[in-house]
C-alpha cells in the first residue's frame, strides 16, 4: 500500500522524535531498561493511568493480542508481562527498532512488523483482541484501518481504541493559546493542530491530527457490537498552581466528560 502524505507526515514526526519520549537526549537513550522504567512510571504514573484500566492486560493471558502503531512497546510489553502472544504493527521505523530493543533487553518474545495498518500483514479471524491507542486520528485512512481491525479479530474478538475528542479542554486550550499568541491566524488549524505532537513544529513537520465526538465514533464502529464509549485523559491535578487543590470527585466528572480521549471498547 503506498504511503499518503499524511503516513509520510507520520513518519517524519516520530522517526524524528519517539512518541513519548520528551528530548532528544531520551530519544536516543530508548531502548535501555533504564528509560523504558522511566516512559513506564511517566504514561502509568502521572500521563496516562486509564491505560492499564481500559486495556485491562490480565485478560489477555493466553490470547492473541495485536496493537496498531505500538509506538516504543510500553502497552504492549505489558500485555506480554500478562501472558499474551503479542503481535505489533507501526508505520515509523524509529517505534519498530526501539520497541524491538525493549522487547530483547526484556526477553520477551514478540511478532513486529513495519507497515501500514490499512493493510494488516495478518491472516482474518486470527486476533482475539486489537487496539490501538491514540494512533488512528494520525491518518486519512482511519475507517479503513478499522476495517482491517475488524477483518483480522475473531468473532466475539474485542476492539479497544481511543482517539483524540473534539469536545474536550485540551483541544479548547490549543485554540485559545493559538488565537493569543497568533500561530492561529499564522499556521491555520490543521496546521496548529499538528503542534500537540512532540517534535512537530507545524510548517516542517506537521502530521495530521484527527479529533472526534462520541457519536462520530459509534458511527465509523458501525460494524461492531456491544460498543462502550467512555472519555479519559486530563491531567486535572497537574495544572500549575490550582491543580493539588481540586477535588477528585470533581476533577473525574469532568475528565469524564471533557477528557482529551474518547474511547471505545467494542466486540466483533
Amino acid at each position: 500500500m503506498a504511503l499518503s502524505e499524511a503516513n509520510l507526515q507520520a513518519q517524519a514526526t516520530w522517526n524524528n522524535r519517539a512518541c513519548g519520549t520528551l528530548s532528544e537526549s531520551e530519544n536516543e537513550a530508548a531502548g535501555t531498561l533504564e528509560t523504558f522504567n522511566r516512559l513506564v512510571e511517566r504514561r502509568y504514573g502521572r500521563n496516562d493511568p486509564w491505560v492499564p484500566i481500559v486495556l485491562d492486560f490480565p485478560s489477555m493471558k493466553g490470547k492473541e493480542v495485536l496493537e496498531i502503531g505500538h509506538g516504543q512497546g510500553c502497552d504492549l510489553l505489558h500485555a506480554a508481562m500478562a501472558g499474551g502472544h503479542v503481535h505489533g504493527i507501526d508505520l515509523t521505523p524509529n517505534h519498530h527498532e526501539i520497541c524491538k530493543r525493549y522487547f530483547a533487553a526484556l526477553k520477551r518474545p514478540v511478532d513486529l512488523h513495519l507497515g501500514n495498518a490499512g493493510e494488516l500483514p495478518f491472516a482474518s479471524e486470527s486476533m482475539d483482541i486489537v487496539y490501538s491507542l491514540g494512533v488512528l486520528h494520525h491518518t486519512d485512512n482511519t475507517v479503513r484501518c478499522i476495517g482491517e481491525a475488524y477483518r483480522v479479530l475473531k468473532p466475539g474478538g474485542t476492539f479497544k481504541i481511543a482517539l483524540y475528542h473534539f469536545w474536550s479542554l485540551p483541544h479548547l486550550w490549543l485554540l485559545m493559546a493559538g488565537i493569543i499568541d497568533g500561530n492561529l491566524r499564522r499556521l491555520g488549524y490543521r496546521r496548529l493542530l499538528s503542534r500537540i505532537e512532540g517534535g512537530a513544529d507545524g510548517v516542517e513537520i506537521s502530521p495530521l491530527v484527527k479529533l472526534y465526538s462520541a457519536r462520530q465514533l459509534r458511527t465509523i464502529l458501525g460494524d461492531f457490537s456491544n460498543i462502550d464509549i467512555s472519555i479519559h485523559g486530563l491531567a486535572y491535578d497537574r495544572i500549575p498552581l490550582v491543580g493539588r487543590f481540586i477535588p477528585k470527585w470533581f476533577g473525574g466528572a469532568v475528565e469524564r466528560r471533557w477528557g482529551w480521549y474518547v474511547v471505545a471498547n467494542a466486540k466483533k
